[in-house]
């Protein structure tokens, strides 16, 4: 199953492209995490008879966030019993609004989307994403987790030898947890590096220079830029890679130009569709 995630600054076209890139595709799922979602509107502009068999669907973030999080809250009383004596409640509405439960979210959707689809004998499934600065701490997330577990576990490690002089046979149910989680993260980190990046652009500079962004922060992050792919997107004209490769040098887009030099292959020139004017 192939699965592709559009990214680019607010207004290029990702959601158009996720439609257009899912024609004559077979069994394909076009996934809005956008909280600004336009996907059933940019879907009225396409016959039906292009898509031999599309699933849509625009998530509801904070719906997600409040059902993930009744979970954890029924999961911590069960497991943990001197719980019940707290004000779960209070907590995990507080938990809401905390830094980084957005993303954190997120990325179960995603793992849930793609096991659930994957089960179903789907093709492809195009990921239609948030803005930028919230897209890029989605893709990294995995990586950057997986490197406090592995220092979480280490201590971890150290605690329960100690406790194991006293309790030989008791499990360490937080170590197990660390496993759960570490495998979480590492299944994630793999989908997102095996999987195909469209980023769209426009030819405005705004567009390029958050197109350099992304690619710098995706190569920090070890994604192999074999697997992305530039779309210049809404051209009312030709144009030739001559133009782009200087407009990345006119607006100072060292990543950008380096990419065009190089992935010659992974570059494509996408027509402004009728509806578009």
């Amino acid at each position: 199953m192939k699965i592709s995630f559009f990214l680019g600054k607010g207004g290029v076209g990702k959601t158009t492209l996720s439609l257009l890139y899912a024609f004559n595709k077979g069994k394909v799922a076009v996934i809005s995490l956008d909280k600004a979602h336009n996907l059933k509107d940019a879907l009225q502009h396409f016959s039906k008879e292009k898509f031999q068999n599309l699933h849509i669907e625009e998530v509801d973030i904070e719906e997600e966030i409040e059902k993930y999080l009744e979970n954890k809250k029924k999961e911590l009383e069960n497991k943990f019993s001197f719980f019940s004596i707290y004000n779960l409640d209070l907590f995990f509405e507080n938990l809401k609004n905390a830094p980084g439960i957005e993303e954190e979210i997120y990325l179960y959707i995603i793992k849930n989307r793609i096991e659930k689809l994957k089960k179903e004998d789907y093709d492809e499934i195009h990921f239609d994403m948030p803005p930028t600065a919230l897209s890029l701490r989605i893709l990294s997330l995995p990586q950057i987790n997986l490197g406090f577990l592995n220092f979480l576990k280490d201590i971890r490690k150290k605690i329960y030898e100690r406790r194991k002089i006293i309790y030989k046979k008791e499990k360490d149910k937080v170590l197990e947890k660390l496993d759960v989680l570490e495998k979480f993260y590492k299944s994630l980190d793999k989908f997102f590096k095996s999987s195909t990046i469209y980023l769209v652009l426009n030819l405005d500079a705004l567009s390029f220079r958050e197109t350099e962004l992304i690619l710098k922060k995706l190569k920090e992050f070890n994604f192999d830029w074999e697997s992305i792919f530039l779309v210049f997107n809404k051209l009312k004209e030709d144009v030739s890679l001559s133009l782009i490769k200087n407009l990345a040098q006119k607006y100072e887009c060292k990543d950008l130009f380096s990419f065009i030099e190089n992935y010659k292959d992974n570059i494509i020139f996408q027509k402004l569709l009728k509806f578009e004017v």
